[in-house]
């Protein structure tokens, strides 16, 4: 195992250093983790991390052994970044989970999937064999690249966050095989509805 310079490959894309540094064996499938809309919920003022919400994301993780890779706005504040891990710690999400952060190519979320795509082929050798990721995101990010996001991402409601069936999206997302990318979804669906997934 060994130590991994995340912020090397942002070059100087990135303003501040990553905190998060993995002593994780590599090749794991790669969440891509938003947190405002996803691990909180929108209400006035600054919204609080949600224990249930986290909760969610840490049945999704132990249920799928992935790593967590930070695209959220708070990865770019050492404020927020020491915040979020601590909960995470709390919740039982252990601090080698998260294996890195997407390199900051604009002020918003308006290039998110760029900056995915960035991570990826940065770090391709963290996926595992079967090339699993995905992303958990309140903003639409198959709007800015359909057929790259297909099959790889759920949206969140910014009022809900990562309820338990976005949760469970989310795990059959990271496990699928994207051999069809069309196929899958359409399977999901039909599966839930029957109850076949909750059944495996």
């Amino acid at each position: 195992m060994r130590a991994m310079p995340f912020q090397q490959t942002c070059g100087q894309a990135c303003s501040e250093p990553s905190m998060f540094v993995s002593m994780r064996p590599a090749q794991h499938p790669l969440l891509f983790q938003d947190v405002d809309g996803v691990l909180n919920r929108y209400i006035q003022g600054t919204p609080e991390l949600d224990p249930k919400l986290l909760q969610n994301l840490r049945r999704t993780v132990d249920n799928t052994d992935a790593d967590l890779v930070l695209s959220t706005q708070w990865r770019k504040y050492p404020q927020h970044s020491r915040r979020l891990r601590e909960a995470l710690q709390e919740s039982g999400i252990p601090s080698d989970r998260i294996v890195g952060q997407t390199p900051s190519l604009c002020g918003g979320p308006g290039c998110r999937v760029q900056e995915i795509k960035a991570f990826l082929d940065s770090h391709a050798e963290l996926l595992d064999d079967g090339k699993h990721w995905a992303a958990v995101d309140d903003e639409d990010l198959s709007a800015q690249d359909p057929e790259f996001m297909q099959g790889h991402f759920v949206q969140t409601n910014p009022l809900q966050g990562l309820t338990e069936k976005r949760a469970k999206e989310l795990e059959n997302a990271l496990v699928a095989d994207k051999g069809d990318a069309t196929f899958w979804p359409v399977l999901a669906k039909v599966a839930n509805k029957a109850g076949i997934l909750r059944a495996l």
